[in-house]
């Protein structure tokens, strides 16, 4: 607490830097001078377990020194340690919290140690994000904080997690099935996986709080510094702490989208105690005692923009299905490693492999190291012979999804070339295999396929023609990348747009874009928020009908028939008003019910006529609902001759008085005679939309892995601002274009690092449109690997590609 005679630093006690955050820079004290020993190239020695403390004064016995850095917001400790004891203290005990208190710093101790930082710098002892930064010249005060290191008792281990969110969010739909820290995730993963990078991995806060003693023991396997899973799942199960932080967050609940204002103090404790951190310090002797602190309780304040930040993340949370797995499977990742977590718990013997590799083997400029399918496989193959070196002809039980299962077939039969050397291990492999799973792999004309068709054939030939569609037809539209956090924002605002979405009459909207400019990935977005809003916020009619169909060539000819997207069009809106739409369908269904109406050689069930004109008439019928049909990608249709028909059908739906129908299409650039009728009232073009976000970005992008010596500094900098405008000017708001460019230099830089002339050169060579980039990794693979005969991969994969873009049936990989 603060109090009139403050105690000051003595000005012998040495300072050791221990580690640092973006705030916050933390030093161990010690008695004597250590620089005898120093190294020079490391200004910054590490932790030791020598702290002395016989000599320290008593009020520096367990503590460690916090310094404050020079930040936006500049709170003083006086401010922080104030909130503290008002505010923080009072709900926890004691020995729950990581106590802070002021102490007066010596003269000139603050910019001593921002000397050592700078010399830190440029020996490479600092970390590399933590450059720039310094400590605040104008704070009289630092804070003694309680030790929680290991310092005192080497064979001590620290376990430290992020509590998060131990309830759900006020503000989640209530088909919520995900929390919203793992919804949080979640939406961060969908960012990673477009460019190409680590998805993340955490524990869900539920489990530590669910009574389960599992659930518990599930989580610590995500805990840093976890050493013993059992005994540090026994130390969190039903742990008071945990549980009084609990009961705190759901009587402090004013988050979410309905909280008080973002500057009060309610949402600014609500928020801190959200975002505290648990250090548990375990000694070695199972009899002492654990010591569990929470730490990290600075009261969080809505300035510099935060606010609306945690108002629009939440937002974005609901908009985008994050919580409730919306277009996607129910759960990305619980916390639970299955192999690992469960069936240990089943088979007390069982031995857990598992393979990684890099999934996308060919690169923009250049051929890489990733290698070819044939090379991962014989990695695959090699990697297995060594791991069962002295336990060969142990059983395997082989689990693929997707790619690997061309890997493990792959594997196999290499293995079995081996057979008639049955002592060598590669034929053990194939020996040994009892069971391969496959999830999702290509099996498309092998034998596999062929028999699982001699059972589902049959019941495929069986079905009656006359059914309109099942729901396996609204396909690509779950396959549709999420938009991340900023993309897309300026949308909100758009006049058209708005008008479109929120004036009581029917309308027509069309997207226009080049081939990459997010055309599916905005469609996808604005059918979410429709959606999402209705689950919210549902009126007395129900809520909108929402019916959507996504052409994509890459589907085949089903994702790209007109009649398709006709009857899953219509199945959708049936399903949800089947009372009010069936009279649309009677006449011709009870036509296909005549005798002999199925049976008929001329009867060919539903056609392309009858549906469009069932689809025509919806205008007629008055459902008291909103009627919301989105088209995306209409240029990727079939039948163009037909095309001009659809959209007229469509236009004249649009001008329903009896109902409100609204329309949305979107399409790449057509000409006149291709569009074959006028849609041109609201019109939204996405190039001249795109570059802010396209600037963000690259500019998020590039910072990110340029915050380095000398990146920061002249003429590097503007250098760097250089490439950055040229990748913005060229993208011409392809987006596409712009995330192959960034994957290129983001896995240049994870490979072997990224310097100045590295971002020179690629400014050089990068092609400005998207063909050409498209060529490139096609000439690319010139320049690899051919496999163990060394033959050009060149010729392969163009007979590759030929195969897969116009073949007309699935194509034989057996």
């Amino acid at each position: 607490m603060t109090k009139p005679n403050l105690f000051e630093l003595p000005s012998g006690v040495q300072l050791v830097y221990l580690a640092e955050g973006g705030a916050n820079v933390i030093y161990r004290f010690v008695r004597k001078p250590i620089l005898a020993k120093k190294d020079p190239k490391r200004p910054l020695p590490p932790p030791t377990h020598d702290t002395d403390h016989y000599n320290l004064p008593t009020q520096l016995k367990g503590k460690l020194l916090r310094l404050r850095k020079e930040t936006p917001a500049d709170i003083s400790y006086t401010e922080i340690v104030r909130n503290f004891d008002t505010i923080i203290r009072p709900l926890f005990n004691p020995e729950e919290l990581v106590d802070q208190t002021l102490v007066r710093l010596p003269e000139g101790l603050v910019a001593s140690c921002n000397e050592q930082l700078r010399t830190a710098e440029l020996n490479g002892a600092r970390p590399e994000k933590r450059h720039g930064g310094y400590l605040c010249l104008h704070e009289p005060f630092g804070l003694l904080i309680t030790d929680m290191t290991t310092a005192g008792d080497p064979g001590a281990t620290l376990a430290e997690l992020k509590p998060k969110w131990l309830n759900q969010s006020p503000s989640a739909p209530a088909t919520a099935h995900r929390c919203r820290t793992c919804a949080l995730r979640d939406m961060k993963n969908r960012e990673s996986q477009l460019l190409g990078r680590k998805e993340q991995r955490s524990f869900c806060p539920l489990d530590l709080v669910s009574g389960q003693y599992d659930n518990v023991l599930r989580a610590t396997g995500l805990i840093k510094g976890c050493k013993d899973r059992s005994r540090l799942a026994h130390i969190l199960y039903r742990n008071p702490t945990l549980q009084r932080l609990q009961s705190l967050q759901k009587t402090e609940r004013d988050v979410g989208l309905h909280g008080p204002a973002a500057q009060s103090r309610e949402m600014s404790l609500a928020m801190t105690l959200r975002d505290c951190t648990m250090f548990i310090k375990i000694p070695h002797d199972e009899r002492s005692s654990v010591e569990i602190r929470l730490g990290d309780l600075d009261l969080k304040t809505g300035a510099g923009g935060k606010a609306d930040y945690w108002r629009d993340l939440e937002t974005r949370l609901i908009e985008q299905g994050c919580g409730s797995g919306v277009g996607q499977d129910k759960d990305l990742f619980d916390g639970c490693f299955w192999p690992a977590d469960l069936l240990s718990q089943v088979f007390e013997d069982v031995r857990v492999l598992t393979f990684g590799y890099n999934s996308q083997p060919v690169k923009i400029f250049k051929a890489g190291d990733m290698g070819t399918i044939t090379q991962h496989m014989l990695n695959l193959l090699e990697k297995l012979t060594s791991e069962r070196y002295e336990c060969e002809d142990r059983p395997l039980i082989f689990v693929a999804h997707s790619l690997d299962g061309l890997l493990v077939k792959g594997a196999l039969n290499e293995s079995r070339l081996y057979e008639t050397n049955t002592t060598t291990t590669q034929a053990k492999i194939s020996a040994s295999c009892r069971t391969v799973m496959f999830f999702g792999a290509p099996h498309h004309g092998t034998d596999l396929e062929r028999e699982f068709a001699r059972y589902l054939g049959p019941i495929r030939d069986s079905r009656p023609p006359w059914n309109i569609l099942d729901n396996n037809f609204i396909v690509r539209g779950s396959r549709v990348f999420k938009a991340g956090n900023e993309m897309g924002e300026w949308l909100w605002k758009d006049e058209f747009f708005r008008e479109w979405k929120d004036v009581m009459a029917s309308s027509l909207l069309l997207i226009e874009g080049k081939p990459g400019s997010g055309k599916s990935t905005l469609v996808k977005r604005i059918l979410d928020s429709i959606t999402t809003r209705h689950l919210l916020q549902p009126d007395q009619t129900g809520g909108p009908l929402i019916a959507y169909f996504f052409y994509s060539y890459r589907g085949g000819s089903l994702e790209t028939s007109h009649q398709t997207m006709l009857q899953s069009i219509l199945y959708q809106l049936l399903s949800q008003e089947p009372t009010k739409l069936y009279p649309l369908f009677r006449k011709r269904y009870c036509e296909l019910m005549r005798p002999n109406g199925l049976d008929s050689p001329n009867n060919q069930g539903w056609t392309k006529n009858d549906l469009n004109h069932i689809l025509g008439t919806l205008k007629t019928v008055d459902t008291g609902r909103r009627i919301f049909i989105f088209l995306d990608g209409i240029d990727e249709s079939d039948e163009d001759g037909r095309r001009s028909k659809i959209l007229e059908t469509v236009v004249d739906l649009c001008s329903a008085k009896t109902c409100i129908i609204k329309a949305l299409i979107s399409t790449r650039p057509l000409s006149k005679k291709n569009m074959g009728v006028k849609i041109i009232d609201n019109r939204l073009v996405l190039e001249k939309h795109n570059l802010n976000d396209t600037s963000t970005l690259v500019t998020t992008e590039l910072d990110s892995i340029t915050q380095k010596d000398g990146f920061h500094r002249e003429p590097a900098r503007s250098q760097i601002e250089g490439v950055k405008r040229y990748i913005v000017e060229k993208s011409a708001g392809v987006f596409v274009w712009v995330y192959l460019v960034l994957r290129e230099i983001i896995s240049q830089e994870e490979r072997k690092g990224l310097s100045l002339d590295d971002l020179k050169e690629l400014q050089k060579r990068v092609p400005p449109e998207l063909g050409q980039l498209y060529r490139n990794i096609v000439k690319s693979l010139d320049g690899g690997e051919s496999g163990r005969d060394k033959r050009s991969e060149t010729d392969q994969a163009r007979k590759i590609l030929m195969c897969v873009a116009f073949c007309r049936s699935h194509l034989d990989i057996g």
